[in-house]
């Protein structure tokens, strides 16, 4: 299985447990790996063999507009989304992190990662 990495999307978000983090909102990073076979993309040099990155950013960025109080649920929905939406997809790694979580103490990120992969999710 090949793979096609998206690496440090950043993005701003409404997702947290507190009232406070879904009013005023925070700084979240996406790292997203897809496990797909890129053979006839590499033959093929043709945007329509692979998935277009574009079009993965975009479902990304509609995704994190919708609040969620757990990093959990945001990333679940992101990572099943691709697969409903990119038939090429077989695995999916996404790990969200929020930036300067509010926790006591410093704190550089809180991550979740959730991996699905198409035969268990979409079967």
């Amino acid at each position: 299985m090949d793979i096609i990495r998206l690496r440090g999307i950043r993005l701003f978000a409404r997702h947290g447990c507190l009232d406070e983090e879904q009013v005023l909102g925070a700084e979240f990073e996406l790292n997203l790996t897809l496990e797909l076979d890129l053979s006839e993309a590499g033959r093929s040099g043709h945007i329509e063999d692979t998935v277009d990155y574009a079009a993965v950013y975009a479902l990304i960025y509609r995704e994190m507009q919708k609040r969620e109080k757990l990093l959990e649920r945001a990333a679940y929905r992101i990572a099943r989304k691709i697969l409903e939406t990119f038939d090429r997809v077989q695995r999916v790694e996404c790990a969200l992190a929020k930036l300067h979580p509010p926790l006591p103490g410093q704190i550089e990120r809180s991550e979740v990662v959730i991996r699905l992969d198409r035969k268990d999710v979409l079967s």
